[in-house]
């Protein structure tokens, strides 16, 4: 049985470090192995001295490659968790744009599920760029864990699977998520987001669709009606406090972004908790 891989991105920022401990977490929990990741400009840069006494540079005024930078910058980073001496793992560093990096070796190393931070996006930015954890989120391969910065706790206690109207029918696989669940013996809550009235959602019918994927997990259906699924969803969460928010990936044309952007964009750019993208 092939083994499961998890990537992580590294910035080496504090987003990174949730991102390495979730990771590992999981990695333990699923017998898994782990591939941190680390793209780079290319060139050369002249080294100006040490920074700290504990890593070991090249006398100043050196000139070492953009590679060589960043591979000693993750070894130093990933030395801080003594944990991963229990884990399978491996890094890779490339040259090229981060996004590019990430989904190219995804892509490459068969990766499973996509771990990495976010540090949020202001409106402005957000529209017209968006942050690398959204647009990891639409070209990855892959389903893609995106932790916020100011993540408070890596236990899962209780999932909440949001869905409208158009996602009922869908080719996800849902083994990741059964997997994560089972792991956590966590509860899952489907919330079902009824648009403009449609009465085509009733809730025997969402649990026969749903019955193989629910069989031996705890979980409740909500099914309500809403013009604005963003805001139902953030209702939602405001009364029933949960741990993880699962969306499933959903392609928007480049006219429908520019005039709406998604929930999905949406909830990532402000979210506190956890956000799984199934693919």
């Amino acid at each position: 049985m092939r083994k499961q891989t998890l990537l992580v991105p590294v910035d080496f920022s504090e987003a990174s470090k949730h991102a390495v401990k979730y990771a590992i977490i999981l990695a333990r929990k699923w017998n898994a192995k782990i591939i941190f990741v680390h793209g780079h400009a290319i060139g050369y840069t002249e080294y100006e001295g040490q920074i700290d006494t504990s890593m070991t540079y090249p006398p100043p005024g050196s000139l070492l490659s953009d590679q060589e930078i960043s591979r000693r910058s993750l070894n130093y980073f990933l030395d801080a968790f003594p944990q991963l001496a229990t884990v399978e793992h491996k890094d890779i560093v490339s040259a090229g744009l981060a996004v590019d990096v990430i989904c190219s070796t995804a892509e490459s190393e068969y990766v499973d599920l996509i771990i990495m931070g976010t540090t949020g996006a202001s409106k402005l930015k957000a529209f017209f760029f968006g942050t690398n954890s959204e647009k990891v989120s639409r070209k990855a391969p892959c389903p893609v864990l995106v932790l916020p910065e100011n993540l408070k706790s890596y236990e899962i206690e209780t999932v909440c699977l949001a869905l409208d109207t158009t996602e009922v029918e869908n080719n996800v696989n849902w083994d990741l998520l059964v997997q994560l669940l089972k792991g956590f013996e966590a509860k899952l809550g489907i919330i079902h987001i009824s648009e403009n009235g449609d009465a085509a959602f009733k809730e025997r019918e969402i649990l026969a669709h749903y019955r193989n994927m629910l069989n031996g997990i705890k979980h409740s259906i909500h099914v309500f009606y809403d013009e604005n699924p963003d805001q139902g969803i953030s209702e939602f969460m405001e009364k029933n406090p949960i741990d993880l928010l699962v969306l499933l990936y959903r392609e928007h044309g480049f006219f429908e972004r520019l005039l709406h952007q998604g929930t999905r964009q949406n909830i990532l750019y402000k979210t506190d908790i956890p956000l799984l993208i199934l693919k």
